[in-house]
């Protein structure tokens, strides 16, 4: 009897169930699934051609197929019990289930499936600050106070102008660059800042370059503050990269590395991999001899990954993995006339790429960064626990460089003492060991010579100088906890063997 009413209860409920929620999300996913598919039934934009109307073409009639099987399952949501049944079984036909388990299953998949879309089309851009999401309210101050330092620093500040966006084809990127060497520079890093930044922000950052001689151009990421006529995205990422980087060789340098911080690890991996000196070569260009990825990640999904693991949910990191995977899934693009693929943010894949080119990595990590590393209280790695123990993604990115030679992985690593984004300009004034790893990396891809202790030092006391005047006038607060720097350089805790130098010295660096 017992076993009776259980059998009653359940259908009743299923029945509810079906004929309540079911039929909801079927007519509000049947509706967003009409309005995604006709985004991808109109023609192609004339401007576009060529590879480009090729690449479009081909995405298009992915979509197009992918919205149609859609809006078939959205129709089987109207039919009570039946239709999530039937779904059921159409997902996956090797696992039959139990009506009781079928039905709950079907109506989950289409929710989950209806909520990835609609992330897709409404949230796939998470760094974009137009809807006043992630808005950046430093960078009007960021600009009023440029007048303090421009002169000190040779600075300048134009607009990179993106040719043959596939967003608009007025957008331009707002650019600061630092040039010590007055219009002809021999060695230029390109810096790309991380998320809720702009280029003003990384200016401390620039400062190690900007005191050996090299000139510094940083750009804004398309979609921020300075950069608008875009929302932020893979694609747009992308082509500010390039921008950026043909704006550089119209400098003509005779050299060219990129430093990208946190999300703009994203922007130097990819012109490591596809736009270095081996590529560029084929079609006569000067291409990126080296990257710098600081405090970046080896895929962003494990960034999510990372960050949701740390919660008490079970489940929680595998549901915005997976939310994340399908807002950015892979697809082929064109930029400029070159085919390449979305992967994601792939970093780890970029820099396999970057091995078969023989492009120099170094990597730099900081030692209680919990986005891009481990959680010191569990001592587990909530991504990477393999066989391997990794502490940060910096082991990922490294091991896909350089495999397994670890002695190497070892000389191209700078380990910074604190949180996320932590200036690297700060680690080189504390830690000897920093220092010398930077200039050995900095030497041996030719961007400087070789230094001896006289010359470390007085470069030490130029970066010192410029990192307090600058972090005064941008950074009060960064300021005030530097002050100690104005200590005796021997009196600095520092990590790694401390070098002896004259204070007296004037030596400076020679450059190549």
């Amino acid at each position: 009897m017992f076993r009776v009413l259980i059998e009653v209860f359940s259908i009743v409920f299923l029945l509810i169930v079906s004929l309540g929620p079911s039929q909801i999300l079927g007519l509000v996913k049947l509706i967003a699934d009409v309005s995604f598919l006709s985004a991808y039934i109109r023609p192609i934009p004339s401007r576009f051609s060529g590879i480009e109307r090729e690449v479009l073409a081909s995405n298009y009639s992915f979509y197009r197929r992918h919205y149609l099987q859609a809006i078939a399952l959205d129709l089987l949501l109207f039919l009570p019990i039946l239709g999530p049944l039937l779904i059921s079984q159409i997902l996956s036909p090797s696992m039959p289930r139990k009506v009781s388990a079928s039905l709950p299953y079907g109506i989950a998949f289409c929710f989950r499936d209806f909520l990835k879309n609609f992330l897709r089309h409404q949230f796939a851009y998470p760094l974009n600050h137009l809807s006043g999401r992630k808005r950046i309210p430093s960078y009007e101050r960021f600009v009023e106070l440029r007048s303090q330092w421009s002169t000190r620093f040779s600075a300048r500040f134009l607009k990179i102008y993106v040719p043959e966006s596939s967003f608009h084809p007025q957008r331009g990127l707002d650019a600061i660059v630092l040039d010590p060497s007055n219009g002809k520079p021999k060695q230029v890093v390109i810096l790309f800042h991380g998320n809720g930044q702009t280029a003003d922000s990384i200016l401390l950052q620039a400062l190690c370059y900007y005191e050996l001689g090299i000139c510094c151009v940083l750009s804004t990421l398309g979609g921020y503050p300075g950069s608008q006529l875009v929302r932020t995205s893979e694609t747009s990422t992308y082509e500010d990269a390039v921008a950026t980087l043909a704006y550089v060789q119209q400098m003509q340098p005779q050299k060219i590395f990129v430093h990208g911080i946190s999300i703009g690890g994203s922007q130097a991996f990819f012109l490591g991999a596809y736009f270095n000196e081996k590529e560029e070569a084929k079609f006569g260009r000067l291409g990126v001899c080296g990257v710098v990825a600081d405090q970046t990640f080896t895929k962003f999904s494990a960034v999510i990954c990372n960050v949701t693991h740390q919660t008490p949910i079970w489940g929680l990191g595998t549901l915005f993995t997976s939310l994340y995977e399908e807002v950015f899934r892979e697809h082929e693009l064109s930029l400029f006339g070159r085919r390449f693929r979305a992967d994601g943010l792939n970093n780890e894949a970029k820099a396999r790429k970057m091995a078969e080119d023989n492009v120099p990595l170094l990597c730099i990590a900081s030692d209680e960064d919990h986005f891009m590393g481990w959680d010191p209280e569990t001592q587990v790695h909530p991504t990477y626990s393999r066989e391997v123990f990794r502490q940060n993604f910096a082991d990922g990115l490294l091991e896909a460089r350089y495999e397994n030679d670890l002695n190497v992985q070892k000389q191209c690593r700078i380990d910074l003492s604190g949180g996320h984004c932590l200036e690297l300009s700060y680690g080189l004034l504390v830690s000897d060991e920093d220092l010398d790893t930077f200039f050995h990396f900095m030497s041996e891809n030719s961007l400087c010579d070789v230094p001896n202790m006289a010359e470390k030092y007085a470069y030490r006391e130029r970066l010192k100088r410029s990192f307090l005047d600058l972090s005064k006038i941008l950074m009060p607060v960064k300021y005030q906890q530097s002050l100690w720097l104005e200590s005796e350089n021997k009196n600095l805790p520092t990590k790694g063997n401390t070098f002896q130098a004259s204070k007296s010295s004037e030596n400076t660096i020679s450059y190549q």
